[in-house]
């Protein structure tokens, strides 16, 4: 029966088709439905068109745009100008402790968002505490 090799699953308004091999619940079984689609493996069209992963795409590449001219302006201004009008060296060492200690808070920061997903409690809180 060609009705067994693939089954329709709707989960809130969306259709996708799976294979109903392997880990995927069969279709006389529709209590699992919902627990087959959301284990169901995504292909990277479907990553890539959904509208949040576009806006975060978007939102990081416009961030390291100004955070690029920033980090220039700041050096200068932390630095200073000599008597003769030349820029100072002084804000080098500043600047490379700046991206110093970001990488090293962003290193932080995944480990904790790994410890409060696998306790249950999601990356929403980290998330949260960062906009603070």
């Amino acid at each position: 029966d060609d009705g067994d090799d693939y089954t329709n699953m709707e989960v809130q308004g969306t259709t996708s088709w799976s294979s109903t091999q392997g880990n995927i619940a069969s279709p006389k079984c529709t209590s699992n439905s919902v627990a087959a689609e959301e284990n169901a493996i995504s292909s990277y069209w479907e990553i890539f068109s959904d509208r949040k992963t576009v806006v975060l795409c978007f939102t990081g590449f416009f961030f390291h745009f100004a955070n690029a001219n920033v980090l220039l302006v700041l050096g200068e201004l932390m630095g200073g100008d000599n008597e003769d009008g030349t820029t100072k060296r002084s804000a080098i060492p500043l600047i490379a402790g700046a991206i110093v200690l970001a990488q090293f808070t962003m290193s932080g920061a995944t480990l904790a968002g790994d410890r409060m997903t696998k306790g249950g409690w999601g990356r929403k809180p980290l998330f949260m505490a960062g906009l603070l």
